[in-house]
């Protein structure tokens, strides 16, 4: 397994397998490889004569994976015992000549720290480093509030990509950079825009959303004013696509099968929330359609989406409409593909789709309010919704959650 790069003729590898003359092929892994063999004693522990796994270019960890190719099962490992012989947590070594791969899992870490990002790579399993701390973006100017969309880049490079605002604020630009799964910041985005990255956004943006569209690129949801517009940026960090709606106030997005699902509420009768839906190549999934039609008093503030996992979604705000006797209330309200409400508050009536009750906060003050909400896998998809709010019941700041299956 290749170690290093040093340089355009060099590599270093986790154990000495070439001598003078030898041919050789390289081949890439979508996978954080660390060693591969060719089992020699089966068993638990197992021994492969050939392998070096207290490599000190690459050495073997608790924790880390161990694949068998042959019967495609996995372990992990609880034991170096020795530079050839490993102890799994279970026996997957069945037969003499097996082929195997060790995977050691990787969680990539980025951070602020006087106006440049940074990152550090380190072992999922232990904590330990793997990649001391480097520069993300050293660029001048104040770089803040990095995020990682971790779906890797290319599909035999799996890595993420640092998206990140610069500016002084109250508006800024936002710029994005590839980092590969070893942690090396892409050539050509440390270089364009004097270090910033790659231009995500125009200037004097608001970023709401970013997400992974699943291909190695994302999909990006920012305001300008009042206008909202949806983003998607190719894996080579190209602009694929961009949509406008205009006269938005708040807005969220999350993923459907393909593409995205925007929810929002508009300037004009700003308590009526609304849905829109597009594909991955930009077009138009369903159009404007309405989930909340209460005017004037019911979305209040927190509008969430989740996905339901059958390219349809779930919709939670905090709402208004009861304020005087109970306090805000959080009301939620599913959308199938085609944009059409699910979730009748009347059941059998089918005459009342402005939003299930979902919990009481006791909250009578909006800056108190705070709502998260995420699919909830109450047997098979489309799935219902977990949501989590701030409640005041107990005259206190706590956390409560409930939980409404899909019909």
């Amino acid at each position: 397994v290749v170690t290093d790069v040093n340089d355009n003729n060099t590599l270093t590898l986790n154990k000495d397998i070439i001598t003078i003359n030898d041919y050789f092929l390289i081949f890439a892994s979508n996978e954080p490889l660390i060693e591969t063999g060719t089992v020699t004693t089966i068993g638990n522990p197992f021994t492969d004569t050939n392998a070096n796994f207290t490599s000190a270019n690459s050495t073997v960890r608790i924790g880390d994976i161990v694949h068998n190719l042959n019967t495609g099962t996995s372990a992990y490992v609880t034991a170096v015992n020795s530079a050839t012989q490993l102890t799994l947590n279970n026996t997957i070594m069945v037969a003499a000549g097996d082929r195997y791969v060790i995977i050691q899992p990787r969680v990539l870490v980025a951070y602020e720290r006087t106006d440049d990002i940074y990152g550090k790579v380190i072992r999922l399993r232990d904590g330990s480093t793997y990649l001391n701390e480097f520069t993300i973006c050293g660029a001048a100017g104040t770089q803040a509030n990095v995020q990682l969309i971790t779906s890797g880049y290319t599909s035999t490079n799996p890595g993420a990509i640092a998206l990140y605002r610069s500016g002084a604020g109250p508006t800024y630009t936002y710029y994005a950079k590839r980092i590969n799964g070893t942690g090396v910041i892409n050539a050509a985005d440390n270089a364009v825009n004097g270090g910033l990255g790659v231009q995500a956004t125009p200037a004097n943006a608001t970023l709401l959303y970013a997400l992974s569209d699943d291909a190695g690129g994302m999909f990006v949801l920012y305001k300008i004013t009042n206008d909202i517009y949806i983003r998607r940026i190719s894996s080579t960090m190209a602009i694929s696509w961009t949509n406008t709606i205009a006269g938005v106030v708040d807005a969220a997005m999350c993923r459907s099968a393909t593409g995205v699902i925007v929810t929002y509420n508009k300037t004009t009768n700003s308590s009526q929330i609304f849905a829109q839906g597009f594909t991955g190549a930009g077009a138009v999934a369903f159009g404007e359609t309405t989930i909340v039609a209460l005017t004037p008093y019911a979305y209040a503030t927190n509008l969430t989406i989740a996905p339901d996992r059958n390219d349809g979604a779930i919709i939670s705000w905090v709402d208004e409409r009861y304020l005087s006797q109970l306090g805000y209330t959080v009301m939620a309200q599913a959308i199938n593909s085609t944009g059409t409400r699910q979730w009748d508050a009347d059941p059998g009536a089918g005459t009342d789709y402005d939003g299930v009750l979902i919990g009481i906060t006791n909250i009578w003050y909006k800056p108190y309010s705070g709502l998260k909400a995420a699919f909830y896998n109450d047997g098979a998809a489309p799935y219902g919704g977990i949501f989590i709010w701030y409640d005041r019941r107990n005259n206190k700041q706590d956390i409560y959650y409930d939980t409404q299956p899909y019909p």
